[in-house]
């Protein structure tokens, strides 16, 4: 797996988090989307499942966006993970980087 380096941003979490993210999306199927951080300043660090693919050497190719959010509205109710699925989200992005990496 390559190491990746976070994006540059007025907050960051390290690259280790981001690595374990993709880890966990790569020995799981049935994930497509993971939240790897979030704080209740609203900094979320999110990873979304762009495509899973075998290659012709049998290696496992995953494609991810790391996106990184400043959420700084709190709606009563409103269930994280199913905010950050919804274009409403996407008015409070602020990073999206797209990172590929192979596994054995």
């Amino acid at each position: 797996m390559e190491s990746i380096n976070p994006p540059v941003l007025t907050r960051e979490i390290n690259g280790d988090k981001w690595n374990s993210g993709v880890q966990k999306l790569a020995k799981d199927p049935s994930l497509n989307h993971l939240i790897v951080e979030w704080h209740c300043s609203g900094w979320v660090y999110f990873l979304r499942l762009l495509s899973r693919k075998i290659n012709n050497d049998g290696l496992l190719v995953l494609t991810v966006s790391h996106d990184i959010y400043n959420i700084k509205i709190n709606p009563e109710n409103m269930h994280l993970l199913s905010y950050l699925l919804s274009n409403v989200s996407n008015t409070h992005i602020v990073s999206s980087q797209a990172h590929t990496y192979t596994f054995n």
